[in-house]
């Protein structure tokens, strides 16, 4: 026999309530690495100056499959160096010249010009991982206000079938 609250409102059994709150303290995690990312970006596109480096190396990461290169750039007799996901194409090959976007406060903070400055998948990120709290906290509000949670509908959906 399930229990009930002195209101009279069912009580739910098993820690739906902790899992969702725990979910949604990973989701505002998540959604606040890519916005300082997101962040970043801004800040080399609003206020960075670009400069002449060099390509020193270009090569597919093999955990992820993805092109990589390395450049580096010589400000104020300093060396710095970068490295950057890019698609193939944009990469001109060890010792080519390339155009650098850096911020003059912080030169170790850089970009290649002509890589996207605010990345697709940052901004994606972003957008579903506050997606994730809405529903996450949307899951544990539906219960007191007696409305149905999406969770629950998506259960029902299921029977359906």
């Amino acid at each position: 026999m399930r229990g009930r609250l002195v209101d009279t409102i069912p009580y739910r059994n098993g820690s739906s309530d902790v899992g969702a709150l725990m979910a949604a303290i990973f989701f505002v995690a998540v959604a606040l690495l890519f916005f300082g990312r997101v962040a970043e970006y801004e800040s080399l596109r609003s206020g960075g100056a670009s400069i002449e480096g060099r390509w020193i190396d270009g090569f597919v990461e093999p955990r992820t499959n993805q092109f990589e290169a390395i450049y580096r750039f010589e400000l104020d007799e300093q060396i710095y160096r970068g490295r950057q996901r890019l698609a193939p194409g944009d990469y001109g090959g060890d010792g080519q010249p390339v155009t650098v976007l850096y911020l003059p406060d912080n030169p170790k903070l850089s970009r290649v010009l002509g890589g996207e400055a605010i990345k697709v998948g940052d901004a994606l990120g972003l957008l579903l991982a506050l997606l994730g709290v809405i529903l996450c906290l949307q899951h544990i509000v539906a219960y007191y206000r007696e409305r149905p949670s999406w969770a629950l509908i998506l259960r029902r959906l299921t029977r359906l079938r």
